[in-house]
């Protein structure tokens, strides 16, 4: 157990946020050696942030390792707490144009074109800060999620308007199709399955 409560808050999605306590505490104190709740991911909705976004909002459900889904399949990385072998990086390489509000999802599909899976944490050793005194995204500039929402409808073959690179395309393991019938997402019609939306995805297959 920890020595403190963590926040109820959406926060907590990947992975856990750092609390003050933390930051008070030495490097060395033990309240570091201890494992942190686990993650489920989940799909809340398609964002409405920018104009005809194909972007999803994700939150997470805290599990501990002895969860029903600790350890299974999941749709989505958090960048924030992504492990993985040095081989997925090599072969999915990130995109850099997708800054911050769109690199997960995009990733997400594209390591699953190219054979790799996702899964969920039972217990998590890193925390993360969220929140700083110059805000959430001090480096999102305007007009980056616009550009970034032409970037994956590009991506997703809903818009020919940009050519996305092949560095930064779909592998030929599986497809963009596989994954949104495997995951119950419809991304032109901007669908959500209950599964997609409950995180719960522990009969799928390898």
């Amino acid at each position: 157990m920890l020595p403190f409560e963590l926040p109820a808050n959406e926060w907590l999605e990947y992975p856990p946020a750092i609390t003050p306590e933390m930051l008070a505490a030495p490097l060395d104190d033990k309240i570091f050696d201890n494992p942190s709740y686990g993650t489920v991911m989940y799909a809340k909705n398609f964002k409405t942030d920018v104009e005809n976004s194909y972007f999803i909002s994700c939150a997470s459900k805290l599990i501990r390792s002895n969860h029903p889904l600790a350890y299974k399949r999941n749709a989505f990385i958090s960048a924030g707490n992504f492990f993985t072998f040095s081989k997925a990086h090599k072969e999915v390489r990130y995109d850099k144009n997708m800054y911050f509000y769109g690199d997960e999802l995009p990733m997400s599909i594209r390591l699953y074109t190219y054979g790799w899976n996702v899964y969920n944490p039972g217990e998590s050793f890193i925390y993360h800060l969220y929140k700083t005194s110059k805000g959430l995204f001090p480096g999102l500039k305007s007009g980056t999620m616009s550009n970034e929402n032409n970037r994956f409808k590009a991506l997703l073959g809903l818009s020919e308007n940009d050519i996305i690179p092949k560095e930064y395309g779909f592998g030929n393991v599986r497809s963009f199709k596989d994954y949104e019938e495997t995951f119950g997402i419809n991304f032109k019609d901007r669908i959500l399955s209950e599964k997609a939306k409950s995180g719960n995805f522990e009969n799928i297959k390898f």
